[in-house]
């Protein structure tokens, strides 16, 4: 039976696997609004189904699908570029969409690129695909939120809308997916699901292009529709471990309080984690979290000096870390830490505090990878000012990159190649500071006592195998 839409996250590496990756929440959002307006949708992802080009390509236009919907960050981009080729060589009829983080950055640039993509969207496009597969005419592209189409020689750009209720949208639909193909370095239980609960980041750290496509006011799901995913979830699905997306979950304390009191009047026995700034949990809010099922929370600590924070614009100070895991150790909730390496205006000295800082802070899981210059990030703009990227569309052209549970902690292209700094030697000290903090006998002692079967064993040496 044919498709009327084939939704794709395509490969960032053709022909692998990706053994620690979560649903795309993205593509998964439009797909399944698509599915509730009556459209017959398949959705293909390529990091945990793998393939090669060919074979994708085929998978695809075996569906004869009207349009194939690809949904990229800018590691993807080339071989959507490639899958969008040969999908045009093998039909010339199915109309290309690509969408994503990166079009929300880039907006128009790829059409110079290819002539196989027929129409670029940005910002939140569950509304606006479905628009599209239904648009008549070019009057009804020009209504169409954050769509970007060719009009003779001219190329359209639309302003994009913001959704305003986010409650109006339906459940990610999982049945789309593999789920049991999903995994993560520290959940509890599988199979597991990805919700987010907010839309927007109203911050300026300098690496981050979030706001290109969610802009920068905080939109919230209220927690009933929140909790009432969670149960469809676990009911449909028997997913007891949930994970939220939001880079921020604790911007709103009451807002999360809301949420923990609706699992915790519903009796619903499950696991989940979120991510957070440091300056941003508090110990009655963290006990509150814990209570209703919260077992990890991870924190964007970037950097271990105070004036590399600065310059990100993180708006956090480094004694902050130390006082939120500490706290959240009390409370019973593990950590994980994310941390960059090669930010502008960081030295050696300085990333060598940020591994030290790592390792003093009790965290229990740490993630380590060289600053990207994403386009339209502040940083982006600083690297072309200074010099420091080796071509301003960096993202189009072939990268060594390393994917390492969800994080892509080697690749060059989009590196801060500074002269006092070189990428070369800032992943070196990458790779120092995962060898330095897994392998350290208090951590291994420490892993070893939080051991709860024998899945977590094969999870915890899989994960090493890939660090290390």
């Amino acid at each position: 039976m044919a498709s009327d839409a084939v939704f794709i996250y395509p490969p960032i590496k053709f022909g692998t696997k990706e053994g620690f990756t979560l649903p795309p929440l993205g593509a998964l959002y439009i797909a399944t609004y698509a599915k509730k307006m009556g459209l017959s949708v398949k959705f293909i992802d390529s990091l945990i189904e793998g393939g090669s080009e060919e074979e994708i390509a085929t998978s695809i236009t075996s569906e004869n699908p009207k349009f194939v919907c690809f949904s990229v960050m800018s590691c993807q981009v080339l071989n959507s570029l490639k899958l969008a080729s040969k999908i045009k060589e093998q039909n010339k009829e199915i109309k290309i969409v690509i969408g994503g983080s990166h079009i929300a950055s880039t907006k128009e640039e790829l059409f110079k690129y290819t002539n196989d993509v027929d129409y670029l969207m940005y910002g939140e496009a569950e509304i606006a695909f479905y628009e599209l597969y239904n648009a008549k005419n070019e009057e009804d592209l020009s209504k169409i939120s954050g769509l970007i189409y060719r009009s003779g020689d001219d190329i359209k750009l639309n302003q994009n809308i913001p959704i305003a209720n986010l409650d109006e949208l339906p459940f990610p639909d999982l049945s789309l997916v593999n789920l049991d193909k999903y995994n993560s370095y520290y959940v509890k239980s599988l199979p597991l699901a990805t919700i987010m609960a907010t839309r927007g980041c109203p911050f300026r750290c300098t690496f981050c292009d979030q706001f290109a496509t969610m802009g920068r006011e905080f939109r919230h799901r209220t927690p009933k529709n929140i909790v009432d995913e969670i149960e469809h979830n676990l009911k449909n699905f028997g997913t007891k471990d949930f994970i939220f997306k939001d880079s921020t979950f604790t911007n709103n304390k009451n807002w999360v309080y809301g949420i923990c009191k609706e699992i915790k009047d519903r009796g619903l026995k499950i696991n989940w984690s979120c991510n957070t700034r440091v300056s941003m949990v508090s110990e009655e809010l963290l006990k509150t979290m814990k209570d209703a099922g919260c077992y990890m929370i991870a924190f964007g600590i970037e950097a271990g000096t105070q004036h590399v924070l600065n310059l990100m614009k993180k708006g956090t100070r480094v004694e902050q870390a130390h006082e939120a895991t500490k706290m959240c150790n009390k409370a019973g909730i593990e950590t994980t830490g994310y941390f960059m390496i090669g930010n502008p205006g960081e030295k050696e000295e300085d990333a060598l505090k940020t591994i030290k800082l790592a390792k003093e802070i009790d965290l229990d899981y740490a993630a380590f990878g060289v600053t990207i210059a994403y386009p339209n990030t502040e940083i982006y703009y600083w690297a072309l000012e200074n010099n420091c990227l080796g071509d301003k569309e960096w993202y189009m052209k072939e990268n060594d990159i390393n994917i390492t549970g969800n994080t892509i902690s080697d690749i060059k292209g989009g590196a801060l190649n500074r002269e006092d700094f070189p990428v070369d030697r800032q992943i070196q000290l990458c790779k120092k500071a995962n060898k330095e903090f897994y392998i350290r006998p208090s951590y291994i002692f420490k892993r070893i006592f939080k051991i709860r079967s024998f899945n977590d064993v094969a999870r915890n040496l899989r994960a090493l195998a890939e660090i290390v």
